[in-house]
């Protein structure tokens, strides 16, 4: 898994995926499927490194955020008011109350990446 705190690197696509992936499973399949949609992916397995990424991504560029419920709460929380943030994505979860005052919050669904990457 890369986990990366580099500076923007020249994206010229309108949206980036950064994938919080707390989980060790490998989703390459996965990542492959999402490189399809968006050839920008960035993925972290680090909370900190994730959010000094995003915060260094120009304010005009839109990111799609893509993590786990071991990130989940605590990411939102911290990003959720930058404009670089487009939406937030969450997999592996089950509704939680607490999603609903996080309007970019805009798709839960449980075990399946596929899900998502037919939604981009």
């Amino acid at each position: 898994m890369t986990s990366t705190t580099e500076k923007h690197d020249n994206n010229l696509e309108s949206y980036s995926l950064v994938w919080l992936n707390g989980t060790k499973s490998d989703y390459s399949d996965n990542e492959k499927r999402l490189r399809q949609v968006i050839n920008h992916l960035k993925i972290f397995d680090d909370i900190d490194q994730t959010e000094t990424y995003i915060r260094s991504v120009p304010k005009e560029d839109r990111i799609i955020l893509l993590t786990d419920d071991q990130f989940s709460h605590d990411i939102i929380s911290r990003i959720h008011s930058l404009p670089q943030i487009f939406s937030i994505y969450i997999y592996n979860s089950e509704t939680n109350d607490w999603t609903t005052e996080f309007n970019k919050v805009c798709l839960f669904f449980i075990n399946n990446h596929i899900h998502i990457i037919n939604e981009l």
